[in-house]
C-alpha cells in the first residue's frame, strides 16, 4: 500500500477554493504535453517557489477536466469530440492560450480553416510569443498546402524556441520541401548535437543525408540509429521456471534497470510498461531515469511521459519534466488505462479528488485512501505484477 501522500511541492499562502491551484506546476506540464494546458480562470492566486511569491492564476477542476477529455480524444483521432471538449475549456477558461491553440489545430484537422484563424488569432492576443500556437499554425498552414506560410510560421517557432526537438524537425521538412537542403541540414546537425539521444532526430538526419548524397553523415547518422534501435531490440526468450515479468519485477526490484531491460528484450515484452512498474514497486527514482530513456526512444509514448511527471513529482523534482515534457510529435499515442490512472494520481494530488474523480469517471477517496485505490488498480492494469503479459 502507498503509505506517502505527500503534499505538493509549492507551498500555497491562499485560504479556500482558490489554495487548490497552488502547487500545480508539474500537473501543467503534463497537461501541456497530452496538448492539454491550461491558464485558470477567475481570479488571481501566489505560488511559493523556493520561497518566491509568482503570482499566477486559478485553475478549476472543469478546465482541467475538459482540458484532459479533449487531449484524449485528440490523441485518439477523435478531432470532433476533442474539438468540442476544448471548446469547453476556452469557454471555462477564456484566458487560456493553450486552449485557444487547440481549438484552432482541431478546426483545421476538420478543414474549417476560418474557425482555425479565429482561435489562432484569439490565443495571439493572449500570448503571442506562445511557441506551441506558431507550430500549430505552421502546421495548419502546410495541412492546406501553403508552404510558404508553413514556413513563416515555423521560422518563428523555432526562433522562439530553437532547442525544442518537433519543432525543429517541422522547420527542416518544410525547409527541404521548398528545395532549402543546406539550411534543413544544418538544424538537423545543431539538433543532433544538442539532442544525441533522440531516436527521431537521428533518422530524420540519416534521411536527409542520403537524399543528399553526403556519404559521411549518412554513416554516421546510420550507427547512430542502429545504437539507439538497440534499446528497442528484441531476442529470444528467457529459459527459466519464473514468468518473464517476474524475472523483470525481481531486477526492478534490485534497482537493476540493465537487466530489466534485458529481460524484456529476450521475452519480448513491452518496454513502455518499464516505468510504471517501477513507480508501483516502489523504485520512484530508477521509474523517472527510465522515463527519461524511454521518452528519447519513443516521443510519441504519452503514458511514459506521464509516469515520468508522476515519479519526478513523487521526488519533489518537477522541474525535472519540463524541457522533456514540453516536446511532443503531432502524431502521439493514446493514452492507455495504466496512462490514465497515472494522470488521476496528479489530478488526485494536486487538485483533490473532485478533479481525479471527473477525469476517471468515478468517484475517487481523499488522501492515502485515494492513492491506495488508484495504485491498485493500476496493479491491476498492469496484469498484475508478475504476471505474463
Amino acid at each position: 500500500m502507498v503509505q506517502d501522500f505527500r503534499a505538493p511541492t509549492l507551498r500555497p499562502r491562499l485560504s479556500g477554493s482558490a489554495a487548490r491551484c497552488v502547487g500545480v506546476a508539474p500537473l501543467l506540464v503534463v497537461l501541456t504535453v497530452i496538448g492539454a494546458a491550461s491558464g485558470c480562470s477567475g481570479g488571481k492566486v501566489v505560488r511559493v517557489v523556493d520561497d518566491v511569491e509568482v503570482p499566477g492564476r486559478f485553475i478549476s477542476d472543469v478546465a482541467y477536466a475538459a482540458y484532459a477529455r479533449g487531449a484524449e480524444h485528440e490523441a485518439r483521432g477523435q478531432y470532433a469530440e476533442g474539438l468540442a471538449a476544448y471548446a469547453q475549456a476556452a469557454a471555462s477558461d477564456p484566458g487560456s492560450v493553450e486552449a485557444w491553440t487547440r481549438v484552432g489545430a482541431l478546426q483545421c484537422r476538420l478543414d474549417r480553416e476560418d474557425e482555425a484563424g479565429v482561435a489562432f488569432a484569439e490565443a495571439r492576443d493572449i500570448d503571442e510569443d506562445y511557441e506551441p500556437l506558431w507550430r500549430a499554425r505552421a502546421l495548419c498552414a502546410e495541412r492546406r498546402g501553403d508552404r510558404s506560410a508553413a514556413l513563416v510560421a515555423a521560422k518563428r517557432a523555432v526562433g522562439l524556441d530553437p532547442e525544442r526537438d518537433e519543432t525543429v524537425l517541422l522547420y527542416v521538412r518544410l525547409l527541404d520541401a521548398d528545395g532549402q537542403t543546406e539550411p534543413a541540414g544544418r538544424w538537423l546537425r545543431a539538433l543532433a548535437i544538442l539532442s544525441p539521444s533522440k531516436l527521431p532526430v537521428w533518422e530524420a538526419l540519416e534521411a536527409q543525408a542520403r537524399r543528399g548524397q553526403d556519404e559521411l553523415w549518412t554513416r554516421h547518422a546510420a550507427t547512430q540509429v542502429r545504437r539507439l534501435r538497440e534499446r528497442l531490440g528484441q531476442r529470444r526468450p528467457v529459459a527459466s521456471d519464473r514468468s518473464p515479468w517476474q524475472l523483470v519485477d525481481d531486477a526492478l526490484l534490485a534497482g537493476d534497470i540493465v537487466a530489466a531491460r534485458r529481460y524484456v528484450r529476450q521475452a519480448r515484452l513491452d518496454p513502455r510498461l518499464l516505468p510504471a512498474r517501477a513507480i508501483v514497486l516502489g523504485h520512484t527514482a530508477l521509474a523517472a531515469a527510465e522515463a527519461e530513456v524511454r521518452i528519447d526512444a519513443e516521443p510519441a509514448d504519452t503514458d511514459t511521459r506521464l509516469a515520468l511527471a508522476l515519479a519526478a513529482d513523487l521526488l519533489g523534482q518537477g522541474d525535472r519534466t519540463s524541457r522533456r515534457m514540453g516536446t511532443l510529435p503531432a502524431t502521439v499515442a493514446p493514452l492507455t488505462e495504466v496512462g490514465r490512472l497515472m494522470l488521476g494520481e496528479l489530478l488526485l494530488r494536486h487538485l483533490g479528488p473532485a478533479a481525479a474523480a471527473q477525469w476517471l469517471g468515478r468517484p475517487i477517496s481523499a488522501g492515502v485512501e485515494g492513492v491506495n485505490e488508484l495504485r491498485q488498480r493500476l496493479r491491476e492494469a498492469l496484469q498484475p505484477l508478475g504476471g505474463n503479459r
